[in-house]
């Protein structure tokens, strides 16, 4: 799997967390158990927001540093 569908699919799940959680809030109110269901999925959305984001990060920094190897490479050749 690609870091792209990994991405794409931890955003989902993250989404889908978040839709249930309001759902709830509606139903139950903002009242959270801190050993709930509820409490476990808030913190495993943020754990998965911090996971793309590093992801991401290191998609980034690998483009950057291929990037300046190619430009390193175009140098020797002259």
């Amino acid at each position: 799997m690609t870091p792209a569908k990994v991405i794409a699919r931890l955003r989902r799940l993250a989404e889908d967390w978040r839709r249930e959680e309001a759902r709830l809030c509606e139903q139950f109110g903002d009242v959270i158990a801190p050993q709930s269901m509820r409490a476990r999925q808030i913190k495993d959305t943020q754990a998965i927001d911090a996971a793309v984001e590093m992801i991401e990060r290191r998609e980034q920094e690998t483009a950057a540093l291929r990037a300046k190897v190619e430009r390193m490479t175009k140098r020797l050749r002259l």
